[in-house]
C-alpha cells in the first residue's frame, strides 16, 4: 500500500518528517507548581460584609421595634369618648364655611361613638332605622332620646336640604353631641357600678 503511494507522489516528496529542535536552556519543569486556586471573597471582604449584615439587621429590628410600639400607643391610649371628642373638633374647625360638610361630620362622629363604644349599628342607617334600633336598649333617659332625634334630624335637614346654620346652631350642634356622649358614658357608669355592688 505505501509503495503505491509513493507510485504517485514525485520523487523525493515522501520523505520523513524533520525532528524536532532542542528545547532552550531554562528553569526545568520539575519546579513548577499547579494551578493556583483564588478564594471568592478575601478574608477583609467576608468581615466587611458581616459587619454590613449585623448593622442591617440591627436597623430592621429598631425600626420595626419602633413601629410596635408607635402602633401599640396609638391604638391603646385613646378611647371612643376622646376619639369622637376629637371628630367633633375638627368638624368644627375645619368647616367653617361648609355647613352641609359640619352636618356630615358631626353627625357621623357621634354614630362613630355608637358604634366603638355601645356596638350599636349606626352607621348604615338611616336616623329613623337608628332610633328604633336605641328604643330597645338603655342608652339614655327619654329626655336624652328627644335631644338625640332632635339633633340627628337637625343633621339631615343641613345634609339633604341644605339649609344654612348660624354660629349658634353649630355650638349647639356639637355641644348637644357632646352632651349625649357624657350621657352615655354616665349611665355605662351607674350600670358598671350597680353591677359591682350586686356582685
Amino acid at each position: 500500500m505505501l509503495n503505491r503511494i509513493q507510485q504517485f507522489l514525485p520523487v523525493g516528496q515522501f520523505q520523513q518528517a524533520p525532528t524536532l529542535p532542542e528545547l532552550p536552556p531554562g528553569p526545568s519543569l520539575d519546579r513548577v507548581r499547579g494551578p493556583v486556586e483564588i478564594p471568592f471573597l478575601e478574608t477583609w471582604q467576608i468581615i466587611l460584609l458581616v459587619a454590613f449584615g449585623i448593622i442591617l439587621i440591627g436597623l430592621i429590628g429598631w425600626y420595626l421595634i419602633k413601629y410596635i410600639r408607635r402602633k401599640k400607643n396609638c391604638c391603646s391610649q385613646i378611647t371612643p369618648v376622646e376619639a369622637a371628642t376629637k371628630e367633633l373638633e375638627y368638624a368644627a374647625s375645619l368647616t367653617a364655611g361648609d355647613d352641609e360638610r359640619f352636618a356630615v361630620l358631626t353627625s357621623m362622629a357621634l354614630r362613630n361613638y355608637f358604634e366603638a363604644s355601645k356596638a350599636v349599628d349606626a352607621l348604615g342607617k338611616t336616623t329613623d332605622e337608628f332610633l328604633k334600633s336605641l328604643d330597645t336598649g338603655t342608652l339614655f333617659d327619654a329626655d336624652a332620646r328627644n335631644i338625640l332625634a332632635e339633633f340627628l334630624q337637625q343633621c339631615d335637614h343641613v345634609k339633604f336640604a341644605r339649609s344654612p346654620l348660624t354660629q349658634e346652631e353649630r355650638q349647639k350642634l356639637t355641644q348637644n353631641a357632646l352632651q349625649l356622649i357624657k350621657e352615655c358614658e354616665k349611665l355605662a357608669q351607674a350600670e358598671t357600678n350597680t353591677s359591682k355592688t350586686q356582685s
